[in-house]
């Protein structure tokens, strides 16, 4: 099948995924994501809600008037909950999205389940290279709206100490040292000549420990026993040259194609 291009399409192809007897041996996922949140947020900008992503969850500006709006009241939103629950009715959306977590989600993709799927890289994630990246689908009045973003600044408290701390100031130079060079790099990369080497030109990239576990790890399962921001936030700033996670790479997959 062509990629999905409207909301209907996108109907169909989850239709044809799990009608599918050859898929995962039956047992094919049409659609899943970590919640029901993300998926919401994923899709209801073919409604176009969502015009300022996802940090504000049912505010928005209206593109119409500039105007603030919760858009929950609004008749379109209806329209955009019914079309979720044809698909959670007709078993197309994951049933355990309200129950699963993160871990379990990655371990469906990992076995092969997974027909879509909101992720950072399938590759990097579930050692599945055959997915194609999305794009925003077009709903039932024209609006084609990719609204699954997230502002620069993510989490303002990130790290915190609490009254406890006996030696908060060393405390603290121990954080600011993974705002420096050597710091993120070994925050973010790991330890040099083991998981990752410089090359000549001073670009850094992961050793094959990572990138082709003998294990058959994934690349963020490999990375696990050596550094610590996976999965969560962190206190920090990424910068190109010295991060190779997931997203990174999904943004050059981007570029070049």
């Amino acid at each position: 099948m062509e990629r999905p291009t409207t909301t209907d399409e996108f109907y169909e192809f989850l239709k044809a995924v799990k009608g599918n007897p050859h898929l995962a041996d039956g047992e094919a996922i049409p659609f899943s994501g970590t919640n029901i949140t993300e998926i919401r947020g994923q899709l209801q900008g073919a409604w176009g809600f969502g015009t300022r992503g996802v940090g504000h969850k049912f505010i928005d500006v209206d593109p119409e008037t500039n105007d603030i709006r919760f858009f929950r009241t609004e008749d379109k939103y209806k329209e955009f909950l019914e079309y979720l629950h044809k698909l959670y009715s007709e078993e197309l959306i994951d049933h355990e999205v309200y129950t699963h977590d993160s871990s379990q989600l990655l371990a469906k993709g990992a076995a092969g389940q997974l027909g879509a799927v909101i992720t950072s890289n399938p590759q990097t994630l579930m050692n599945q290279d055959t997915f194609s990246g999305g794009e925003a689908l077009e709903g039932p009045h024209g609006d084609k709206l990719y609204s699954h973003i997230k502002p620069p600044l993510v989490h303002v408290g990130a790290f915190a100490i609490t009254d406890k701390n006996k030696h908060p100031e060393a405390t603290l130079r121990w954080m600011d040292h993974f705002f420096s060079e050597e710091g993120a790099r070994f925050y973010f990369m790991g330890e040099e000549g083991t998981t990752y080497v410089e090359n000549d030109d001073g670009t850094l990239d992961f050793t094959e420990l990572i990138t082709d576990n003998p294990d058959g790890l994934t690349q963020d399962q490999a990375l696990a026993d050596y550094i610590t921001w996976l999965g969560g936030s962190y206190p920090g700033y990424v910068q190109q040259h010295y991060f190779k996670g997931s997203e990174l790479i999904l943004t050059l997959l981007k570029t070049v194609s």
